[in-house]
């Protein structure tokens, strides 16, 4: 495990716990493999909403919704919604978002009729291009931030877009080095994380880490504040190659890369010591708060505070393949959808685990 000690100012994370707070759970909530929806379809992602649905984009296909009971519905979007490389994310009203690469980014508007779309791209929205390579769906008010490929930075589009303009960032007003543009890996957003007191985190590929504080105006760019965090001076970044960025409750930053999974906590950088896999596609934060870890061989479930591995779900738990994409729980964590390159993988939570 390599730790590398930080100002405490710079990080935006959460203070110590009170000594009277309780103790973490020992373990954490089981699961149990009931079903499989869209056998054989390779996954690039899934969340839930509020009535524990799944939403999930196929790899260079379309989207689905997918029933607890396993129904499949295709979602006829204006765009397709799956291409080479799709984030999913869900807005503040618990509506997925889709980012979607050389296509755009796609709301669906209601859960009812999976009709009512909103589509940003080139041509219907303020994207400089449709090099999506990441959405984040918790920006005050119900906007969103895209981030983007080919040094075209990152993007807010505001709730009340089109009549407010969207703001830009670019190597122009932050410390972002985006590249030439002239290579797909060039100045690629590859995670954002969720804002803590408007502290966000970046991760820019073939880059760093930037944490960025809005400076209490998040449609301001004028009093932000960037501060970047470079492989040379962290030795924990083995990787810029970020896959996703997210948050835990205590407010901790999670950084999946594809040379392991990196938490920034209380000043310090810690690689977590044992994974499924090393290449790292998601986090998420399941019953009991355990950090289920979707990686290329299978779901690491490890333990917040000191990154132990608690479980793991693969091929011998039941799942249709061991390449993992994402994971998903319905809002009361009574079961779990894991996305493969295989499927979408339905468990049930163990009772009184």
């Amino acid at each position: 495990m390599v730790a590398l000690p930080l100002a405490l100012g710079l990080l935006g994370t959460a203070g110590c716990k009170s000594s009277s707070a309780p103790p973490p759970p020992a373990a954490p909530a089981q699961f149990l493999y009931r079903a499989t929806a869209l056998a054989g379809r390779n996954l690039d992602g899934v969340v839930s909403d509020p009535a524990g649905n799944a939403f999930v984009s196929e790899h260079r296909g379309q989207g689905y919704r997918v029933t607890p009971d396993a129904t499949e519905e295709r979602l006829d979007a204006p765009i397709r919604l799956g291409s080479d490389r799709a984030q999913l994310d869900t807005d503040t009203a618990g509506h997925p978002l889709f980012a979607s690469w050389f296509k755009g980014v796609a709301r669906l508007d209601d859960l009812e009729s999976l009709a009512a779309w909103s589509v940003f791209t080139g041509a219907e929205g303020c994207l400089p291009s449709t090099f999506v390579t990441t959405v984040r769906g918790d920006d005050p008010g119900g906007g969103l931030l895209v981030g983007l490929a080919h040094a075209d930075g990152l993007l807010r589009i505001p709730p009340s877009f089109p009549q407010d303009p969207c703001i830009h960032w670019t190597e122009s007003n932050s410390t972002m080095s985006l590249g030439s543009g002239a290579f797909e890996t060039d100045g690629w957003i590859g995670g954002i994380s969720e804002a803590l007191a408007g502290v966000r985190w970046v991760g820019v590929r073939e880059d760093g880490l930037h944490r960025w504080d809005d400076g209490g105006t998040p449609a301001d760019p004028a009093d932000d504040e960037w501060t970047a965090f470079l492989p040379g001076d962290n030795p924990a970044l083995t990787s810029t190659t970020f896959q996703h960025l997210t948050r835990d409750a205590d407010g901790a930053v999670w950084v999946a890369t594809n040379d392991g999974l990196i938490v920034i906590r209380d000043g310090l950088f810690t690689r977590a010591p044992t994974l499924a896999s090393p290449n790292v596609n998601h986090v998420t934060f399941g019953p009991l708060g355990f950090a289920w870890v979707a990686t290329g061989a299978g779901v690491s479930v490890l333990a917040r505070d000191t990154l132990r591995e608690m479980a793991r779900y693969d091929l011998s738990a039941g799942l249709p393949a061991a390449a993992t994409t994402a994971v998903a729980f319905d809002p009361d964590g009574n079961w779990a959808y894991i996305a493969t390159s295989a499927g979408l993988a339905i468990l049930d939570r163990v009772e009184g685990s």
